[in-house]
Formats: C-alpha cells, structure tokens, sequence
C-alpha cells in the first residue's frame, strides 16, 4: 500500500463535492461566455469568476487525488484510475471539435481545411501537448477569433499534479511525523511564489505563474488531508470565507492573492466536506462536472458563431443557451464515455493489482 495503516474520516459519497464541482464548472461556463463576446468580464478582488472556479477545482483535486493515492496498492493502479478519468472524454471532443465541427464552422473549403497541418496539429491535444488550440478557419470571424477550446490548458497542469502526487509521497515516506512538515512547507513556498507573481513583486512568466498558482491551491487540498484538518473542515467556516470575499469583492491590493487562496480554499474544503452535506444528493452518483467544463467553450463559440451575439440581452440569452446544449453534451458525455471508461479504468486496475500480487 502507498500508505499503509492510514485512515481518513470522510466518506466517499457524503459530501458536497459533485455538487461543488457542478456550480465551478457553470461559473467557467458563465466567465468565458464574457469573453466571447468581447465584454467587460466579472471579476472579484482582482480575480475572474473563471480562474476562481478553476481554482476551486484544483483544491477539490489535491483533496481527492491524495486520497485516492494513499488508497491505491500501486502506482500502477492509480495511474490506470487517473487516465481513466481524463483521457476518454477529452479524445472524443478533441474528434469531435475537428471531424465534425471544425468542417462544418470552417471558412475554408473542405479540403483546404484537411489539408492545413493546423488541423493535424489540434490532435496534439489528446495527449495535453501545448501546441495548437486553433483550427484552420474556425471562428474566424468570432470576437474572440480562432479560439477552439480555451478550457483545455488547465488539464497538463492537473495531470502534472497527478504525477507529482505519488513522488512527494513517495520521496517523504520514510519520514513519518516529518512528512506533515514537509507537505506544510511545500505548501507554503507554492502560496509564496503565487503571490510574489501576482502581486508584481516578482512576476513570472505565464505559463510558471499559472503553474504555480494551480499547483498551490491543488497542495492545499493535499495538506489539508495529510494534515488531518480535513475533519475540522464545516460549513461555518465556509460562510465566514464567503463573507470575506462578498465585503472586499472591490478590493484589489498587494495581499488580494491571499486573502482570496484562504477564502477560496476554506469556503471550497469546508462547504464539500461539511458535517452536514445537505446537496450531497445532487449528482451523488453522476458527475457531470468535467463534460460541461470541456464541452463548453467551442459550444458557446458556435452559439456566438450562429448569431448570438445580435440576440437581445447577448450575455444572458447565450449564455442560457450555450449551458442547455453543455448540459445535455455533458449529459451524454458521462454516460456514453466517462462512466463506461472509469468502470474499465477500475477494473484493469484491479487486474493490475491481482497480477503484481501473484
């Protein structure tokens, strides 16, 4: 076992997390449909709604993640588990944004469209490479031109995450008490960089600034559990949290970052794993949270394509409109593809297991 003997106190099922996660991923949707139409996006202490619930993600994932590696036999079955969960649905509307789509949104004749390498190149994406999120012709004319799927870059930073997860425990088990310590320093030097980059003490590039603000929100739900606060997490402090970010929504300073990690994180932890998980029912056994956020970018891109931004109240018909069909791909996504996929992920998982144990 990857950490053997140890217990943790929340189940499984009785929490608020698909619930939560379901709520992050319409705020995405909601974010980026602002962009889309060239419009002034909502923000709150400096933040967009988009970036904070992709955040909330994040801290969700460390969470989880660290729980499900320290219940796996082997590093093995734990990867079979983590491909499972992320490669089916995003190979199916990567196929999907260039074989049917892109053709039919293109401005390009068809066979100029297959020929561009550009359209090859957006196959790349199934294995999260960072080369190409256009393809030839489509959404050329959009507001925001040629951007396919603006959702996808977060996924090689949470699969990073994932294969990072399994080394720092790996790397900190022989240290038993000073594994805590070690969780809680990494922790606070990922918080330290994210703010010296965010404040403008001492900024780094996108790509390190993204990567260090994701991977210390996804450290926290990592710490939190290895720590044991995880059974201190309720909703009071998730209340007080979102207090804090409604009193000082329009504030915007040097310690903005933090206040908004703390905020973030213990409305996140404390609101999924409260003592009394009254949403726990809703999405108890689907999860249509990771359809909606791959899907809906490049929907709301052809709802904005087909005329939507002539429509009356732009923002909020497309925005309706653009989540209806989400929810249905999204829908169809996690019974056609994500659950078929994570029950065989579980499955040669355990095969794995069985054949390393004999």
């Amino acid at each position: 076992m990857s950490s053997a003997g140890k217990t943790y106190s929340v189940p499984s099922r009785d929490n608020n997390i698909n619930f939560l996660r379901f709520i992050a991923a319409s705020l995405v949707v909601w974010f980026h449909m602002a962009s889309l139409l060239a419009i002034p996006e909502p923000y709150i202490m400096g933040q967009g709604l988009g970036p904070i619930a992709v955040n909330i993600f994040f801290v969700l994932s460390g969470y989880l993640i660290a729980k499900s590696w320290t219940r796996s036999s082997s590093f093995g079955s734990y990867l079979i588990r983590r491909i499972a969960r992320i490669f089916p649905g995003l190979v199916v509307v990567i196929l999907l944004s260039v074989f049917v789509m892109g053709p039919i949104v293109t401005s390009l004749p068809l066979g100029d469209y297959f020929a561009d390498a550009g359209t090859w190149k957006y196959l790349s994406l199934i294995v999260l490479a960072p080369i190409s999120n256009v393809l030839p012709g489509v959404f050329d004319a959009n507001p925001l031109p040629y951007a396919v799927n603006g959702s996808l870059w977060t996924l090689r930073y949470e699969f990073l995450a994932y294969l990072l997860t399994p080394l720092l425990y790996a790397a900190t088990k022989k240290l038993c008490g000073g594994r805590k310590l070690v969780f809680a320093v990494v922790l606070a030097v990922l918080v330290l960089v994210h703010f010296l980059s965010y404040s403008g003490l001492y900024p780094l590039p996108k790509v390190l600034d993204n990567l260090f603000r994701l991977f210390a929100y996804y450290m926290a739900g990592v710490a939190v559990l290895e720590l044991g606060l995880d059974k201190y997490c309720d909703s009071q402090f998730a209340v007080v949290a979102l207090l804090v970010i409604i009193v000082f929504r329009d504030q915007v300073g040097i310690f903005s970052s933090l206040i908004m990690f703390v905020c973030v994180c213990t409305f996140t932890l404390g609101f999924s794993l409260t003592s009394n998980p009254r949403f726990a029912p809703c999405f108890k056994k689907n999860d249509y949270s990771y359809g909606i956020y791959i899907y809906a970018f490049p929907i709301q891109q052809c709802v904005v394509w087909l005329g939507g931004a002539s429509l009356p109240c732009a923002y909020l018909s497309c925005s309706v409109i653009s989540f209806g069909i989400t929810l249905l791909f999204a829908i169809a996504s996690w019974f056609l593809v994500e659950k078929p996929a994570m029950d065989a992920g579980r499955k040669l998982a355990k095969k794995w297991t069985s054949r390393k144990s004999n």
